[in-house]
């Protein structure tokens, strides 16, 4: 790995554990509220290069006719018209970009932290009922 190293960072999951309403309770793994919370940082070593793989990798998906008409792939999407992104793309999308970052070796390293959010919610009724006047700040990350 070079002297420099870039990162980025995002997150995956939702950070709520209860309901907006007082006493609402634990909203974990019900509709719209994940059970995880995941944070990953990637560090790249060289993230023109990067870019530069990436952008060909999409012109390349872009002029296949396999892709035709691919609703991720339309210009009036904002998130996934110019980059990638994973929940929004096909399989075979994600596939041939997870891929690609395979195949940059060492020049790519990725870590992550996962909670589990059933254990904090725990963790925090617990707390709470330790010290009724305890709250967790909602803005709060597990």
């Amino acid at each position: 790995m070079p002297d420099q190293i870039h990162s980025y960072v995002d997150e995956a999951g939702d950070p709520t554990l209860f309901g907006s309403k007082r006493g609402s309770g634990v909203i974990v793994g019900n509709d719209g509220c994940s059970k995880f919370f995941i944070m990953g940082k990637l560090e790249v070593a060289d993230p023109e290069s990067l870019s530069q793989k990436l952008t060909a990798l999409r012109h390349e998906l872009l002029a296949d006719p396999y892709f035709a008409g691919v609703e991720s792939f339309k210009p009036e999407r904002p998130k996934t018209a110019h980059g990638f992104h994973a929940n929004n793309d096909l399989p075979e999308v994600r596939y041939q970009v997870f891929k690609l970052l395979r195949e940059m070796g060492n020049d790519l390293r990725f870590h992550a932290v996962v909670a589990d959010k059933t254990v904090i919610a725990s963790r925090e009724i617990k707390r709470r009922e330790e010290d009724p006047n305890a709250r967790r700040d909602p803005r709060s990350r597990p």
